[in-house]
């Protein structure tokens, strides 16, 4: 059912997709002083984005105007760090709210993220971004 999901997400894509995660390592215990590094990677999404569907809006956290992305759950490896990534690998993606969504250059931060379906396999992911 994922490779079904990944096929129709591929095919009528909108636009280009990128999810940008950020994770920091923990700090060096000998050298607290200094500043834990981060490490930020970016994955290419195959998905469409429209506006946020109805059922989640609750007008505290997800508002009309905020948008959807139901991308498929693996992602292209395309840069570390704002390097290109050398081997490009497929991998599943585990977005997080305060990360970032790039929909055509532009920042938006996820706010929610819904796994589709909610229990079992997860075939694609529904992400609630504001810009």
């Amino acid at each position: 059912m994922q490779g079904i999901a990944t096929d129709l997400l591929t095919e009528f894509k909108q636009g280009t997709l990128y999810l940008a995660q950020t994770t920091q390592a923990p700090p060096d215990p000998a050298k607290p002083w200094l500043a834990p590094t981060t490490t930020t990677r970016k994955f290419l999404l195959n998905g469409v984005l429209t506006n946020v569907n109805r059922k989640f809006i609750d007008n505290v956290t997800i508002v009309a105007a905020d948008s959807q992305a139901t991308v498929a759950v693996p992602g292209v490896l395309t840069e570390i760090d704002g390097s290109p990534a050398l081997d490009g690998a497929t991998q599943d993606i585990e977005p997080y709210a305060g990360d970032i969504l790039i929909v055509d250059g532009n920042e938006r931060a996820i706010i929610a993220v819904k796994r589709i379906p909610d229990a079992g396999t997860t075939v694609a992911l529904a992400l609630v971004v504001r810009s």
